[in-house]
């Protein structure tokens, strides 16, 4: 065995390959141990070459260590990114967190050391720059918006929206899901084509992570009632009920309206509930939800505006990018990227049918401070922060 002591470096494998690190500190990165091929657990102030070629390795930290022990892994095949190496934290936190880590990168090693229980293992030392722990990240997931209803027809509702904090974990790809927003109801006159269609979800998925944002009801059209979703649909003439929002993504559509115009009811938004129709007029949409995510506060989710029949007054779209109910034709449609409902159409006494506004699709982003650590998406920084804007599905790797 070889040791190898602080300063930039290099040791051989028996092999004779030729490893280089950049060692920091007083005694790193360690004994340089035999070349590690399956699971094994570390001992302090070793270095292991990992061999993952033939499928991932999990190397299990100390279970007792000391402050002042360190440990060095490092990519002996350079085959990381292909069969990646997971540091397994065996109780103890590493980088003040107390997930596993998982290095992803080809030629990568990281040296680890131990600097007590508040913060746990720490990395000082590495090539390529693996990042280990986790690192905690601000997303914001809109679902598509429901379309309008056609004919005297309700708002559709707004896409879920969710906002909270994950940990990333470096290396792993998440998938990102952007949802379409759902189409209008058709004009053809014929109540089981009449409905908007609801909106399709958002989704961040990856690791333990799992973000589902629901798509927003379509709007009831001639004679139906609202659909459920993120926030839910408006229901349309005579009384129909809006439809549902999903618990802590959205609200309810509101209810239809009677003669003589028959206001449908606006679609349901993130912060606010769907306004019901009157007998002359479509109910507004309900308030969408500001965020400033993105480092510029923009509202999303609103809920699309009823429509109404021959001399009534379109209801409006809530703020948010709800589409405005129509009295005159089709609805107007949901705001791309921000999760709006469509708004509902018009009849006259022809009767002549119009088409629902389409939903608006949906938006993921993703916000961290400090310089980027990842890719994907419209990459931008605001105050202090690294923002990641999805317009469409892609895949953010830590």
């Amino acid at each position: 065995m070889s040791s190898i002591v602080g300063g930039s470096t290099g040791f051989t494998f028996p092999d004779g390959t030729v490893q280089t690190t950049a060692a920091a500190g007083g005694g790193g990165p360690g004994t340089l141990q035999a070349v590690k091929t399956a699971n094994f657990t570390a001992v302090s102030n070793n270095a292991y070459p990992v061999n993952t070629t033939a499928g991932a390795i999990t190397a299990t930290l100390p279970a007792s260590p000391t402050a002042g022990d360190y440990i060095t892994f490092i990519d002996y095949a350079r085959t990381f990114a292909t069969n990646t190496l997971t540091i397994a934290t065996n109780g103890n936190l590493v980088e003040g967190l107390t997930n596993s880590s998982t290095i992803g990168t080809n030629g990568a090693s990281v040296s680890l050391v131990y600097s007590g229980a508040t913060q746990g293992w720490l990395q000082y030392s590495a090539v390529y720059t693996p990042q280990v722990g986790g690192y905690a990240a601000n997303y914001l997931v809109v679902a598509g918006g429901g379309g309008g209803g056609s004919s005297y027809a309700g708002g559709g509702g707004g896409g879920g929206y969710l906002t909270d904090v994950a940990t990333l974990v470096p290396g792993l790809a998440y998938t990102i899901t952007i949802g379409a927003g759902g189409a209008g109801g058709t004009a053809a006159g014929n109540p089981a084509t009449s409905p908007g269609t609801t909106g399709a979800n958002s989704s961040i998925v990856g690791n333990t992570t799992n973000v589902l944002s629901i798509g927003g009801g379509g709007g009831g059209g001639y004679g139906t009632i609202g659909k459920n979703g993120g926030s839910g649909g408006g229901g349309s003439d005579s009384g129909r009920a809006g439809g549902t929002g999903t618990v802590g993504q959205g609200n309810a559509g509101g209810a239809g309206a009677g003669t003589p115009n028959y206001g449908g009811g606006g679609g349901g938004g993130a912060s606010q509930v769907g306004f019901a129709g009157a007998a002359t007029a479509g109910g507004a949409g309900g308030s969408g939800t500001a965020s400033s995510i993105t480092g510029t506060s923009v509202t999303y989710a609103g809920g699309g505006g009823g429509g109404t029949y021959n001399g009534g007054t379109g209801g409006s779209g809530g703020a948010g990018g709800g589409g405005n109910g129509s009295a005159s034709g089709t609805g107007s449609a949901g705001t791309t990227n921000r999760g709006g409902g469509g708004g509902g159409s018009y009849m006259d006494a022809v009767p002549n049918y119009y088409v629902g506004g389409n939903g608006g699709s949906g938006v993921v982003v993703i916000s961290y401070q400090g310089t980027q650590r990842g890719t994907g998406g419209t990459v931008s920084s605001a105050s202090g922060y690294t923002v990641h804007t999805f317009t469409s599905s892609g895949t953010y790797t830590a």
